[in-house]
């Protein structure tokens, strides 16, 4: 008999996903079925959503509409893609208000996307996620803040900020919330941050903002590309399918002042928006601008694009068509230096046999934040 979720968040997480299964889904609802019970060694920690704002972010969209009518213009959907009905379906409010130049609509939804589905597929500010855990009650919070929280004692393990623990020794000290950030940026020498630019983003309380799942897995994957471009001068990054934007944001905080970001024309929107609200809109190029430090582009500007020291692919290569995907890693090959790949297997093809089957060599490592996944870097 399969064994029945234990919580209201997990049957809404295994009903909403049964729908969509390629989206977001492989790995956490089994992560949320393994850690349902909070482990006795968790440190206290409080919840919060995060606040309204009140942002002067009109030029921003303005700029936001122009760049995305111009990348629509230029953009086919893949042969195989199941992301045109997406769109069609959970984004179209979105990309209607841009298309029609309605800045004040347009503005209105972005700027909370908790109300919305359009970062669905990418991010869990999404009004579904949002509504259920509003409607959860206390239960639910401390359930999620659970999870939150030791993604964030595994993260100050991996760097070693802290002792990993040892189950055969017993439970461990608890472990407040700020003393692991102190740990990690004492490791990282320089202050971290978890901007919250958006309302009711739900996390775990924290002296340098909210802290959210998908934030604290952004800050490890930057921080791995920072461990893998040690000793290269000035390194430039391609971001393949990079989510939100949030691995982008940390890497800029680290230093990283050459990185681009492709991806498909609505999520570019949502890319581009959060981080010229977290990192400034002078930091940002998008499609059709000059570059910048960090820049959004379309799968049609591969072929134009420059060599790059690393490409990195998260939770991506695998919910593409294996075409599009085998172009990604034979560009990968001929154009970088390493290749950096953080994907599932559970999907018809993995990031793995791609690449082998591109004459590449991978390592292989356990991803240490998200169960199922795996890290693997080629160097080319």
């Amino acid at each position: 008999m399969t064994e029945q979720p234990r919580t209201l968040w997990q049957r809404f997480m295994l009903d909403h996903f049964r729908t969509q299964p390629r989206l977001n889904s492989i790995g956490e609802v089994e992560q949320l079925k393994r850690e349902a019970e909070p482990p006795v060694e968790t440190a206290p920690y409080r919840t919060t959503f995060s606040g309204e704002t009140t942002p002067d972010d009109a030029d921003l969209v303005r700029r936001i509409a122009r760049s995305f009518r111009a990348a629509c213009a230029m953009h086919t959907d893949p042969a195989g893609s199941f992301w045109k009905s997406i769109v069609e379906q959970k984004k179209g409010d979105v990309s209607a208000a841009l298309m029609n130049d309605d800045i004040d609509l347009a503005t209105k939804l972005l700027r909370d996307p908790s109300s919305t589905t359009f970062h669905y597929g990418f991010d869990n500010l999404v009004s579904d996620f949002s509504d259920a855990l509003k409607n959860g009650g206390d239960a639910i919070h401390k359930q999620q803040g659970a999870i939150f929280h030791i993604r964030l004692v595994y993260l100050a393990e991996v760097i070693g900020a802290i002792r990993l623990a040892n189950p055969e020794s017993g439970p461990r000290a608890a472990l407040d919330t700020d003393i692991l950030i102190d740990g990690i940026e004492g490791i990282m020498g320089g202050e971290l941050s978890f901007p919250n630019p958006f309302p009711n983003e739900f996390g775990i309380v924290s002296k340098r903002g909210v802290a959210s799942y998908r934030a604290i897995n952004s800050l490890y994957q930057a921080i791995l590309l920072k461990r893998y471009a040690a000793g290269m001068p000035s390194p430039s990054v391609l971001d393949i399918g990079g989510g939100l934007g949030r691995t982008a944001y940390y890497a800029q905080r680290f230093g990283f002042e050459n990185y681009t970001l492709i991806d498909l024309p609505t999520t570019g929107v949502a890319q581009a928006y959060f981080l010229g609200r977290t990192l400034g809109d002078d930091q940002i190029s998008l499609h059709g601008e000059e570059r910048a430090a960090v820049n959004m582009r379309i799968p049609e500007w591969l072929p134009e694009a420059p060599p790059v020291d690393i490409v990195i692919n998260v939770d991506s290569f695998t919910e593409m068509s294996r075409g599009s995907a085998e172009t990604y890693i034979q560009w990968a090959k001929e154009n970088a230096k390493l290749l950096i790949s953080i994907n599932h297997e559970a999907n018809p093809f993995t990031a793995r046999e791609l690449m082998l089957a591109a004459g590449l060599s991978p390592s292989r490592e356990r991803y240490w934040l998200r169960d199922g996944y795996v890290v693997e870097v080629a160097e080319l």
